[in-house]
Parts: C-alpha cells; sequence; structure tokens
C-alpha cells in the first residue's frame, strides 16, 4: 500500500490513479521524456540534469559563434541571428529553470532571472550547484534521474 499525495488515503501499489480524489499516482513515460525536461513547466529536476542542461545550452552558445564568424555577418545580420537563436531557445531556458526552482519549493517566476542581462547565465550556474529540497514539496516528489 501507499499513500496517495493529495488526499492521503491508503492506496493500492499499483494503483493508477487514487479513489478517493482521482489524483494521479503513477507518471507516464512520456512526462519522464526529453520532451518533458525541455517544454513542461511541471515538476522537479535535480542538480545533475540542470547542470548538463547548462553544458549543452553553453555548447550551442559557442557553435552559433563559431557559425557567425565563419560565415562573417554584418553586425546587423549577426544581431538577427542572435536573436532567433535566443527566441528557440528561450522557452527550453524558461522550462529547465522554472523546474529547477520548483526543486527548491520556490515558485516559477524564480526563472525571470533569465531575462536579467550579464547576470542571467551565472545565476543559473549558481543555482545548478545549489541542492534542492530533498522531501516532497508542492510540486512533487524529489527528482530522480528523468533523462
Amino acid at each position: 500500500m501507499k499513500e496517495c499525495p493529495k488526499c492521503g488515503e491508503k492506496v493500492d501499489e499499483k494503483s493508477k490513479y487514487c479513489p478517493n480524489c482521482g489524483e494521479k499516482l503513477i507518471k507516464d513515460e512520456e512526462e519522464l521524456s526529453i520532451s518533458w525536461f525541455l517544454f513542461s513547466f511541471k515538476g522537479r529536476i535535480g542538480q545533475k540534469e540542470y547542470l548538463w542542461f547548462l553544458a549543452v545550452e553553453f555548447i550551442t552558445s559557442l557553435i552559433v559563434l563559431i557559425i557567425i564568424t565563419s560565415l562573417k555577418m554584418t553586425p546587423e545580420e549577426s544581431q538577427k541571428f542572435l536573436t532567433l537563436a535566443g527566441l528557440i531557445f528561450l522557452y527550453p531556458i524558461l522550462a529547465t529553470t522554472v523546474k529547477r526552482a520548483h526543486d527548491f519549493d520556490y515558485p516559477g517566476f524564480y526563472a525571470l532571472i533569465v531575462f536579467i542581462p550579464y547576470l542571467n547565465f551565472p545565476l543559473r550556474v549558481i543555482t545548478a550547484f545549489i541542492k534542492g529540497n530533498p522531501k516532497e514539496n508542492k510540486y512533487g516528489p524529489p527528482p530522480k534521474k528523468k533523462i
């Protein structure tokens, strides 16, 4: 038997939903996928997953800069290219930062740090090294390896 996190009702281990309140008890495989990691604002992610995301983001940024340099773009063209690349990556950056904030039991508004010029990346790196809440909170159970 396990306990429903929403209402506290004792439920059979294999149950997918709580018979008392209807709360979903088993995560779908889809929720544990890359699409969940990059595009969902629900749940929590741990330090390791967030640090990997930051590393991939940093390497991708270097590749974009190499492309700009090798194509010898004008400053106007470079600005357009960087704006487009930034917009493409904005949603995944916000989604992962919100889930990391949830790990601290902070609301998703914490993710607005990504809009602070020059401080956003350093603040997010610092966030990656701070331990999250080891217990279940209102955003879900402690993160496990999800990807």
